[in-house]
């Protein structure tokens, strides 16, 4: 799959050298991964011709231009990397993009965020008032209408237009169809009860198209084309997922049952730089355990846990049951105030029974307070990182710091009941004696 591209790293070199008489030679020139002091130890060794000042004279030459290549060769490798990561009009409404096209996981496949167009600022929503009122559709659609008529200013108001709009209702079926074209991008977005497409072009350089189906039942279609990168996303309604990407002349192709076990999958993906593609033409793609922000993220609560003092955490806990009002107040606002640190400590406080009516809605109250947390809490949140012992255990063999690895073993004895140290194999084994034990 990637011989052209290994072929491409190899420096272009001089191999042999043909002399058909003294006075007129031909050169044969091969890839070759010779390094520079070969190149001219094997011009030395050529008895090329009688004249060893010729001889000399056409090794170094035949060396500068060996050298000089392999820069050329270089340069080129340098330039492909940045193929389909040129600026166009897509980069000019980023903020637009991000909001309409942010993908989140859902059932373990891909799907638009729909409940974030709620909480867009009306900045990006904002169209002419009253002109989406008489749709047939949610109120996130609405919004997602505003944001997709935001995008007619792209390029300025050289000649943009909106206009072929049309909604209503036909045998119990909603149709909503609106489509803009001006000076720099054209686009037209498709609102049944079954799908929502949106299509959107550059008309100037580089020219790249964009197209994304999302319906009720899980399927979803996404596609980047342009003259120098294609990334196409199939999934299914049941989330299996299928897809290519083009950049250069380096391809990545990988299918899985989900999106964490593709991108687990096929590391090509990452490597080539697909997902930076994506985001780089505005979509927002799901976050991943992987991430090295949701990595640094676990490891830094973890060492803030262990600087937690059980006794004063207790009464804490305890004081949110107090008689005294002030005294419950200032535990709720020390918990909220350092809710990153003590995160994990009050959902575990908050499934324990037996807690009385005032420490149930107190810990719900700082709970949601937080709940709007940056993208990596949410994940670590919502994955339970912190409480998986495959997560914590995959943490282990890339940590210098001794510290960093005592807490993450601290923790894991803590959540599992089982002390193996720093022998990761013995953990695994265990992890997958307790899956199989579940299965039974």
């Amino acid at each position: 799959m990637y011989r052209r591209e290994k072929l491409r790293q190899r420096p272009l070199r001089i191999e042999r050298i043909k002399l058909s008489t003294k006075s007129c030679w031909q050169l044969q020139i091969y890839f070759d991964n010779i390094e520079c002091a070969q190149t001219l130890k094997l011009f030395r060794e050529l008895d090329m011709c009688n004249n060893r000042r010729v001889s000399t004279r056409i090794c170094v030459f035949f060396l500068f231009l060996s050298v000089l290549l392999t820069r050329f060769n270089a340069l080129s490798c340098q330039e492909e990397s940045k193929l389909g990561f040129e600026n166009g009009a897509f980069q000019t409404v980023t903020a637009n993009l991000n909001a309409m096209f942010k993908l989140r996981t859902k059932k373990n496949g891909l799907a638009l965020d729909r409940e974030s167009w709620k909480s867009v600022p009306a900045e990006l929503s904002r169209a002419h008032a009253g002109m989406f009122d008489s749709a047939d559709v949610s109120e996130d659609l609405k919004k997602l209408l505003g944001m997709f008529f935001n995008l007619r200013s792209v390029g300025g108001a050289r000649g943009g237009g909106f206009g072929g709009g049309s909604s209503g209702r036909a045998g119990g079926r909603i149709g909503v169809n609106f489509r803009f074209n001006n000076s720099a991008m054209s686009g037209s977005i498709d609102i049944s009860d079954r799908a929502l497409t949106l299509i959107l072009t550059e008309l100037d350089g580089p020219r790249r198209n964009l197209m994304l189906i999302d319906d009720d039942e899980g399927k979803l279609k996404l596609i980047l084309s342009g003259d120098d990168a294609t990334v196409i996303i199939n999934q299914k309604a049941d989330g299996k997922l299928h897809i290519t990407g083009i950049i250069g002349e380096q391809v990545a192709i990988g299918s899985a049952e989900s999106f964490p076990e593709l991108v687990d999958r096929y590391p090509d993906f990452e490597r080539i730089g697909v997902f930076d593609l994506l985001r780089h033409n505005g979509i927002k793609m799901p976050l991943l355990v992987s991430d090295t922000r949701v990595k640094q993220r676990v490891i830094s609560r973890l060492v803030a846990m262990e600087q937690i003092q059980p006794a004063k955490t207790e009464k804490l806990f305890a004081d949110l049951d107090s008689d005294d009002f002030q005294v419950r107040d200032a535990a709720t606002d020390t918990f909220s105030k350092n809710f990153e640190t003590y995160a994990e400590l009050i959902k575990e406080k908050q499934q324990e029974e037996n807690l009385s009516f005032e420490v149930k809605s107190r810990l719900a109250q700082i709970i949601k307070k937080n709940s709007q947390q940056d993208e990596v809490s949410d994940l670590i949140s919502s994955a339970n990182l912190l409480g998986s012992a495959d997560y914590l255990v995959s943490l282990i063999p890339k940590q210098d710091k001794e510290q960093v690895k005592q807490a993450i073993i601290r923790r894991l004895k803590q959540i599992t009941k089982q002390d193996f140290g720093e022998d990761v194999i013995a953990w695994q084994q265990w992890i997958e004696q307790q899956r199989n034990h579940k299965k039974q």
